[in-house]
């Protein structure tokens, strides 16, 4: 039977590859890690369903240049696995860089041995 400790290992895995999916813009990583169903809150309130996110990755019209957590939590529930913590996100669109600090909640389910994101939400920190 799989430990408390070892679903945060797992997901963690899960995480750390779908942040690295996200800066290189690997849309077969990111569909292989999110469940069907799957929804991402932007910090700017816009929603994109599974389909969406998926299509910005294969288009090439999001392209981050970092993505990347810290002052993670996970809390588990059977099945499920509940991350929050502090996002930086820099990204070129329209030839400006932006940068977004967040604070975010990913959502993790497993589904046939696999974590898989589920929901994605995150909230601009406003600027100081």
């Amino acid at each position: 039977m799989m430990t408390a400790a070892d679903v945060v290992r797992e997901v963690t895995a899960a995480s750390d590859k779908w942040l690295a999916a996200m800066v290189s813009g690997d849309a077969d990583v990111l569909d292989r890690l999110t469940a069907d169903g799957f929804t991402y809150v932007h910090s700017s309130s816009g929603l994109d369903t599974r389909e969406m996110f998926l299509d910005a990755f294969r288009s090439g019209r999001r392209k981050y240049t970092q993505y990347s957590v810290d002052s993670v939590d996970v809390r588990t529930f059977p099945g499920t696995a509940v991350m929050n913590g502090l996002v930086h996100i820099k990204l070129n669109p329209r030839g400006e860089e932006m940068r977004i600090e967040a604070r975010f909640m990913g959502v993790w389910i497993e589904q046939g041995g696999k974590w898989r994101m589920v929901a994605w939400q995150s909230t601009k920190i406003p600027d100081a």
